[in-house]
């Protein structure tokens, strides 16, 4: 389960290697970070999500969600 200490630390490592992605939270649900990345080779700039069961992390490891969705080949079926 996450703890708050955890989540601290988590959202303390987010900010130093990702300064430009948010955490977000709904209690007791989902905990996790969006923002922005921009695609080296093609330049395209994709909304990201990273979000996690707070029930089921660290054991479960979260969701990245992308939009607009790279190629087939680089997702799970269900949308990460």
């Amino acid at each position: 389960m996450l703890t708050n200490p955890r989540w601290e630390a988590e959202v303390r490592l987010m900010k130093n290697a990702f300064p430009e992605f948010a955490p977000f939270a709904e209690p007791g649900v989902w905990a996790g970070f969006r923002g922005w990345l921009r695609g080296k080779r093609t330049g395209r700039v994709y909304e990201t999500v990273l979000r996690a069961s707070i029930a089921k992390y660290p054991n479960e490891e979260p969701g990245v969600y992308m939009n607009p969705r790279p190629e087939s080949h680089h997702w799970i079926g269900d949308g990460r």
